[in-house]
């Protein structure tokens, strides 16, 4: 044994607890490097979002004291769903359409999530200007909580599972997401549709599938359908496949050039 050992002062009390303290961070952060540990916590945080996002639905008591809600909720009662769609492309005629309401005036709002809360409340038979605001409010939820998991699966391709797992923890207790979900708005419904779009343009731009691309697509004509300024999503979704073909065509080159 060399003097420097017989030397040597014991570690501290705070050195050995920092030294325990780490160990206990890496075991713990080692943990969700396991697949089924990934899958319980998302699903623990999706549970956690949507208690928070279905509790006190009927928070106003039928009393409708959201103007944008009250809105939506008369526009929807009144519309009919039609037998057949031979008229549905006729705004002035379609029983569908806002515009064939008496003083309807200037309609700003998407009409995608007002049919599928119509045609909801229709299947639950609350087709009635009461009821068609509590169908709206618990799709509003049910669109927020679909949200959450595409924002994880957006952290989890750019930065990994754990990063996911955080953001999508970060959303579920959002205020103003557990806010938006009380009502019957358009909000929730584009939101869903904007971050669904954003990760696949994500995930053609990595792929480069056509299948990807026409997910994009599809996406961004949902969301665009239910808020017009989704519009806005045109640019990153333009610069992605730009990317994508500029990369396809210098791959393309190169391979010929290697066969030269």
């Amino acid at each position: 044994m060399s003097s420097t050992d017989v030397n040597m002062p014991p570690p501290s009390s705070n050195t050995l607890k920092a030294w325990s303290g780490r160990l206990h961070v890496k075991q713990i952060a080692d943990l969700f490097d396991r697949p089924d540990v990934i899958n319980n916590t998302l699903g623990i945080i999706l549970l956690i979002a949507a208690l928070f996002r279905f509790h006190g639905m009927n928070w106003d008591e039928g009393r409708h004291l959201h103007p944008d809600e009250r809105f939506l909720s008369t526009v929807t009662n009144d519309l009919q769903w039609p037998e057949n769609l031979g008229n549905y492309f006729d705004p002035n005629t379609s029983t569908l359409s806002p515009y064939s309401l008496p003083n309807m005036g200037l309609y700003v709002y998407g009409t995608l999530p007002v049919y599928i809360v119509k045609w909801t409340a229709i299947l639950l038979d609350r087709n009635n200007y009461d009821k068609i605001t509590l169908v709206g409010r618990n799709l509003s939820a049910l669109f927020d909580i679909a949200t959450i998991l595409f924002l994880f699966l957006i952290a989890k391709r750019l930065y990994g599972k754990k990063v996911g797992l955080l953001a999508a923890s970060l959303m579920s207790l959002s205020v103003m997401n557990i806010q938006l979900s009380h009502f019957y708005t358009v909000d929730t419904f584009a939101n869903l549709f904007v971050v669904g779009t954003i990760y696949f343009v994500l995930r053609a731009n990595e792929s480069g599938r056509w299948l990807d691309h026409a997910l994009t697509g599809l996406l961004f004509g949902l969301g665009l359908a239910s808020k017009l300024n989704v519009i806005i999503l045109i640019l990153p979704i333009v610069i992605g496949a730009g990317i994508n073909l500029y990369r396809r065509g210098r791959a393309g080159k190169d391979a010929r050039a290697a066969r030269r």
